[in-house]
């Protein structure tokens, strides 16, 4: 996979406002972890339609772009600093 290439989504927060969000698909599969069984089966639904959208030769990482920041009520920085959201809201 390549992890250079970044992905892109703009979304609005009730907290934050217009929220722009990038990483990689690296970062968004390793995120996915972190989302309970509900949520990771509305991705599973979200990336089935989008695969049966796309020919075969398109690739999950495009299906994922997609997908990447749907989730509300993220600061805009959340992709780089990530870590220390996590380590202020859930300690260590």
């Amino acid at each position: 996979m390549n992890s250079d290439r970044r992905f892109t989504t703009r979304f609005h927060s009730e907290v934050y406002g217009d929220i722009l969000l990038t990483m990689s698909a690296p970062e968004i599969l390793a995120e996915l972890e972190k989302l309970s069984r509900k949520d990771l089966e509305a991705v599973e639904i979200r990336l089935r339609e989008l695969m049966r959208a796309r020919p075969a030769n398109d690739t999950w990482a495009g299906a994922l772009a997609e997908v990447a920041g749907s989730v509300n009520g993220f600061p805009e920085d959340y992709s780089e600093k990530h870590d220390s959201y996590r380590r202020s809201r859930f300690g260590a």
